[in-house]
């Protein structure tokens, strides 16, 4: 799951297989490290219960996109929020939404 991640700023999804077969975020986030904070999801200690237990019972992926500015990164974090419902996110992000493609 680490291969292709770079350790650069940008915005991603946590993704798992749902009844349906499909995958749909359960997570959104933003970092200046990318490659860390994915390390860190997949580590035993992860403090977030919902996200914790949705890596250890289900079949899940990481998308992500490379933003540079930390300040797009944080608008592009709550857009992906306000877009998906029903996440794992401990609260909404603190950032006006900055448009980004979701596919």
């Amino acid at each position: 799951m680490t291969r292709r991640v770079e350790r650069r700023g940008g915005v991603y999804k946590l993704l798992s297989r749902r009844s349906s077969k499909k995958f749909e975020p359960f997570y959104v986030g933003e970092s200046d490290d990318l490659l860390e904070d994915l390390l860190n999801h997949l580590k035993s200690g992860e403090s977030n219960k919902c996200v914790r237990d949705t890596l250890r019972t289900k079949d899940c992926m990481f998308r992500f996109a490379y933003v540079e500015s930390e300040q797009q990164r944080k608008g592009a974090e709550r857009f992906l929020f306000d877009y998906y419902k029903g996440l794992c996110n401990d609260g909404k992000p603190d950032a006006e939404p900055v448009e980004i493609n979701v596919a």
